[in-house]
């Protein structure tokens, strides 16, 4: 999957790389199996969980706009390409098991 076709993994949300403004990042998913899965159970992915489904989660990401600014390493360069993640970080903004509207880039 390249970069400009990367679709957030969120569910309702319809942010892709390729539409959304420069400052939007796209987070690939832990490494680590059991953050993983805390990832997808909070971003209501249940498609995800198991160890059936790790190539799915192995190329998934989640926006940037699920992330609020104290889990990134440096929170004022959060819009900055090469931003990262803190180690324990896990998406918290803007994520909800059914929307009457689909989330997208503003």
């Amino acid at each position: 999957m390249t970069a400009s076709r990367r679709q957030c993994a969120a569910h309702g949300c319809q942010n892709y790389a390729n539409k959304c403004p420069a400052q939007t990042r796209f987070h690939r998913f832990p490494a680590n199996r059991e953050r993983c899965e805390d990832w997808a159970r909070r971003i209501f992915r249940s498609d995800l969980l198991g160890k059936k489904n790790e190539a799915r989660w192995k190329n998934a990401v989640v926006c940037s706009h699920h992330f609020p600014d104290s889990m990134y390493v440096c929170p004022d360069q959060r819009h900055e390409p090469g931003v990262r993640l803190m180690p324990t970080a896990y998406p918290t903004l803007q994520l909800y098991k059914e929307r009457a509207e689909p989330y997208r880039c503003s």
